[in-house]
């Protein structure tokens, strides 16, 4: 790929030269940035950074949410139901979280059982219930092998039965402390 050579009297009024293509920044979803900033009189480009603690970050309303994905009853009597029924299907199909735990005999109450969205694709995992969340991460990224484009930093969403909102779980805590049995996630970028 051969890049623009800087003029040798950049003024403010030229346009700047770009290190990537437009076609190449699209791909990656980031946008192009500028190749000698140093060297003329354009206006910054960087955006400005806020002050925001993890606890004010809350996840963009449009996590994709799979096709797949059914809303469970609101009514509490049949969510429960429908809760232990989900259970008893996803005992049968889950594969371990941590390949450590596939020839172990783990009592069926000290596991944890979720349903990971990939896309459209549906992943069926249990896991203890005293693994962290981070380290539960950890195992399901390298278990799948996904990749993100540009190397972000990743959390688990809890996508919630109410609305098209989802939440972040917190690395530092126990998985089966934020989750129940039989809920449905997703691998997303942190904000």
């Amino acid at each position: 790929m051969r890049l623009a050579q800087p003029a040798q009297n950049h003024s403010a009024s030229s346009a700047c030269i770009f290190r990537e293509t437009v076609q190449t920044a699209l791909v990656l979803n980031e946008r192009p940035s500028h190749r000698h900033p140093e060297s003329h009189q354009c206006p910054s480009v960087s955006k400005p950074t806020t002050a925001t603690t993890d606890t004010d970050r809350k996840p963009p309303k449009l996590v994709y949410i799979p096709r797949k994905f059914k809303k469970p009853p609101t009514d509490p009597a049949k969510l429960a139901q429908w809760r232990k029924l989900e259970v008893m299907k996803m005992r049968h199909k889950a594969s371990p979280g941590d390949l450590k735990d596939k020839n172990s005999s783990l009592p069926p109450d000290q596991r944890l059982h979720v349903k990971l969205f990939v896309g459209d694709i549906e992943h069926i995992f249990w896991f203890r219930k005293t693994m962290g969340t981070g380290r539960a991460l950890d195992l399901l990224v390298e278990q799948l092998k996904l990749k993100f484009p540009g190397n972000p930093p990743i959390k688990i969403c809890l996508i919630s039965s109410g609305d098209d909102e989802s939440t972040y779980l917190q690395n530092d805590k126990l998985l089966a402390d934020q989750v129940e049995d039989a809920c449905s996630l997703v691998i997303c970028p942190a904000p």
